[in-house]
């Protein structure tokens, strides 16, 4: 497979298979969520998908929050978590959005919100084993302050195999 910035052919393209994107939208009003902790709320928002030749997979979040309450501006959170296997919510860690750096996190806070922030973020995960299932679900959770509560309005999550390794 070519490298970055180099000529791709014809015949490229037509020897790649890449498992097809994933998707799911969930408007499940979650109201009254509590810090501290993780939540995958229910339903579950999340997809399996299968690691293309590549290992490398593009995680795309958005969540629609709402923080009220607490003291010392606490912040809410939603990422994507990623966990082998094709069971959505279990199996090993592959990637916890609340450690680490803090790309492909939506947040919203700081103090109260009474209208919901929207917003998406996205992160590439490379490493992984091609051809294996993976599953990746919005969680949420709450940092930086105590007490208080959140509303999850929306979520959504998208997972798109990647084609080459740069």
């Amino acid at each position: 497979m070519p490298l970055g910035g180099d000529i791709i052919l014809a015949s490229d393209w037509a020897n790649l298979v890449v498992p097809p994107p994933r998707m799911m939208y969930d408007p499940t009003n979650l109201t009254g969520q509590t810090n501290p902790g993780q939540s995958a709320g229910s339903p579950v928002c999340g997809v399996a998908f299968t690691a293309p030749p590549s290992g490398r997979v593009l995680v795309h979040t958005m969540a629609q929050l709402i923080q009220t309450g607490g003291t010392g501006s606490p912040y809410t959170y939603a990422g994507g978590f990623v966990r082998a296997g094709a069971t959505l919510a279990t199996g090993a860690n592959v990637h916890d959005p609340s450690i680490g750096e803090p790309m492909g996190r939506v947040s919203c806070g700081g103090g109260t919100l009474s209208a919901g922030v929207g917003a998406g973020a996205s992160i590439i995960h490379e490493g992984l084993t091609p051809g294996a299932p993976y599953n990746v679900v919005v969680v949420t959770w709450v940092s930086g302050g105590t007490g208080g509560n959140y509303t999850v309005i929306a979520r959504g999550i998208l997972a798109v195999p990647l084609p080459f390794t740069t």
